[in-house]
């Protein structure tokens, strides 16, 4: 599978977790230097978004529409 594709599906699953507050699929999935920037420019270590996650995961659905990956080198956007 092309790493953009792997990508791809790991943002959904991304996105999957957070609508359903799953703590465990972060806790398994996010790297321990992981630092997450909300929307008021608030910057959250993996500990700190893991229980965001858990007390409000934030909304009901989603929908992801035109979302490309980019890779330059080791690097994926």
């Amino acid at each position: 599978m092309p790493i953009e594709a792997v990508v791809a599906e790991m943002n959904l699953q991304y996105l999957e977790a957070l609508r359903r507050g799953d703590v465990a699929w972060f806790e398994r999935s996010l790297a321990p230097e992981f630092a997450g920037i909300q929307s008021d420019g608030h910057l959250q270590d993996t500990q700190d978004f893991v229980a965001r996650v858990a007390a409000d995961p934030g909304f009901d659905s989603h929908a992801l529409q035109d979302a490309r990956v980019r890779v330059y080198g080791n690097l994926a956007l």
